[in-house]
């Protein structure tokens, strides 16, 4: 994106084509011109679900397949939603001779420093990649031990394969971080279908070379018998390091399930998973807007027609459905219906605001449907559509719950008037309601007065205004009708 926008609508990442091109350009370099093949790994704030495509239609995703990257880390979401988001990524990309592939990859939410002290170590062993988050609750008071698996890799989180396939290693490996000097580091092998008994303790040694107490080499070694440990199911087996150092303390890693054949555990569903890292916001957003305003549409005009027809129609009049009734009565005002179809209008082609969009200090520009659109000192546009899709936590919550209940309880105001559901306790329910979607509204109008500024947004008209105005207006014409 040329320019960034203030919150709240900076919810997406925007790569630009050129961006995208030369990540892809410069990785078909190094494949082709390297003999040595290397792990690849991306790092980036936005998660993929909010990361928006090019102009061109170019994703990360694609390229991330394209050239078999193992994970991709970003942060963004942190640790106020869940410690533990990760997704994995399925792709089908096109092969050669016209077969297609199937490829994945990784993609794990890291943690918050600033407010949740979460840190997290990263390893490389021989293209296994594999993390171990903690949090440094006191940090100031010294270094805790910290152990990190390296292999065999966690199956839940770490492993590509659903079915196996992977070289089959015959070692375990550690990186043990700690202050004090290391004694003694042992691997403790559990079996989940005999109710997690161990059935082996194999001692890991300092790498060739390295002496016990030289901290600065953290990489501890053994050699075991991985084709005892073959399964189908990819969490049988679970491996755990156990660690005393010289001041006699026990420290250990957090139990893992592992795959010696790098079978991955099929993700269960997780709805708040699925949502914020399965999910591509941008193709949804459009379907939610669009279906949206095609509702309001149609719950505009197709009253009118009913209206067309039943008044044509003796047989229509008899027999017509209570609802049709409602819908009908909700149309007859030709002042509110016009005002009505006129608003939801100019809410597609013209400006809903005007403010302060890229800082306290500059220029006011307007915000439409298609994004900000941002002029020079010449007032000649310099920049359209701005944000298109960071306008989504704006725009669906003003049309889903403001917008649609405005229309839907103007209908029900003029259809009680019209005594199609004639009663006073009906009418008393949607003044009640009316005043709640205009409360709601209040504390939108608000939050984009403090993101925006107060005179440019409380100056337009289409957001903040017309929506009381059209609740007053139809709630006195159905007083003195």
């Amino acid at each position: 994106m040329q320019i960034g926008i203030r919150r709240p609508a900076n919810l997406f990442g925007h790569p630009t084509d050129q961006t995208v091109q030369f990540i892809n350009s410069d990785l078909q370099f190094d494949d082709k011109y390297k003999n040595a093949a290397a792990t690849k790994i991306a790092f980036g704030h936005f998660p993929l679900s909010f990361t928006a495509s090019t102009p061109k239609g170019e994703t990360y995703q694609i390229v991330f397949a394209n050239n078999s990257f193992s994970t991709y880390i970003c942060g963004h979401l942190h640790a106020k939603i869940s410690s533990k988001l990760w997704w994995l990524h399925e792709l089908t990309i096109d092969g050669n001779e016209e077969k297609k592939l199937l490829r994945s990859f990784w993609e794990w939410e890291l943690g918050d420093w600033k407010e949740n002290r979460f840190a997290r170590i990263l390893s490389i062993d021989k293209g296994a990649v594999s993390f171990t988050d903690f949090r440094l609750s006191n940090y100031k008071s010294g270094f805790d031990t910290r152990v990190v698996i390296t292999y065999p890799t966690d199956s839940r989180s770490m492993n590509l394969a659903e079915t196996g396939g992977a070289l089959i290693r015959n070692d375990i490996n550690a990186l043990i971080f700690s202050s004090q000097g290391v004694l003694n580091v042992t691997a403790r092998v559990f079996d989940s279908s005999r109710e997690f008994r161990i059935v082996e303790e194999i001692p890991l040694l300092p790498k060739s070379g390295h002496n016990l107490y030289q901290y600065q080499y953290p990489l501890f070694h053994a050699k075991w018998n991985a084709e005892t440990y073959k399964s189908d199911n990819p969490t049988r087996y679970w491996v755990q390091v156990f660690v005393r150092d010289s001041d006699g303390r026990e420290i250990s890693s957090e139990e893992r399930p592992f795959s010696v054949e790098g079978r991955g555990v099929i993700q269960s569903f997780h709805l708040l998973k699925y949502l914020l890292l399965g999910v591509r916001w941008e193709d949804l957003y459009s379907f939610l807007l669009w279906s949206n305003l095609g509702f309001l549409i149609l719950l505009l005009t197709l009253p009118k027609v009913m209206h067309h027809f039943v008044q044509r129609s003796v047989t229509c009049q008899n027999w017509y459905h209570p609802f049709i009734s409602y819908l009908i009565e909700g149309s007859r005002n030709r002042l509110i219906w016009f005002s009505m179809v006129t608003y939801l209008f100019w809410l597609i082609y013209m400006p809903w605001l005007w403010g302060y969009a890229m800082s306290e200090n500059g220029e006011i520009t307007p915000m439409y449907l298609s994004g900000w659109r941002i002029k020079d000192g010449n007032n000649i546009l310099k920049y359209g559509g701005i944000g298109k899709v960071d306008l989504m936590v704006i725009t669906l919550p003003f049309l889903y719950c403001v917008v649609t209940p405005m229309v839907l309880l103007i209908h029900g105001l003029f259809a009680q008037q019209g005594r199609v559901c004639a009663s006073n306790w009906a009418r008393k329910t949607l003044l009640a309601a009316s005043g709640l979607v205009c409360l709601v509204h209040f504390k939108m109008c608000s939050n984009l007065m403090l993101a925006y500024g107060f005179g440019p947004v409380a100056m337009s008209l289409a957001l903040p205004w017309a929506p009381p105005l059209l609740f007053i207006v139809s709630i006195y014409n159905t007083m003195i009708l």
